[in-house]
């Protein structure tokens, strides 16, 4: 639930309605996907948790997708050496579902 402020004819009033979830509460959080974090040139997956391949994106925090790429068992890392400083997304999807997403700390 979540409270909102609602006007009608001159009265200000708070209700309560549904709140909707979003994509992200429907991902797992794994703490453990990523073998380092912070990352300096290449993100490596623990091999042990990529079950099937998986398509990554790693997106910034403007929302724009960086970067799409793939991962599996046998190739687990993905090169992100060009990318800037700073914290970005990562999202791992396999056959258009969001499976995995977590916070990706960039340094240089």
């Amino acid at each position: 639930m979540r409270l909102v402020i609602v006007y009608r004819t001159d009265e200000w009033f708070f209700s309560e309605e549904p709140c909707p979830t979003v994509g992200i509460d429907e991902t797992k959080q794994a703490d453990n996907l990523l073998l380092s974090n912070p990352v300096k040139d290449r993100i490596v997956f623990n091999p042990e948790l990529l079950e099937k391949p998986y398509h990554v994106e790693i997106i910034d925090m403007h929302g724009k997708v960086v970067l799409h790429g793939a991962v599996s068992h046998n190739s687990n890392s993905v090169d992100i050496s060009f990318l800037s400083s700073g914290l970005y997304i990562y999202v791992l999807t396999h056959e258009g579902a969001k499976i995995y997403s977590g916070k990706l700390n960039k340094i240089n």
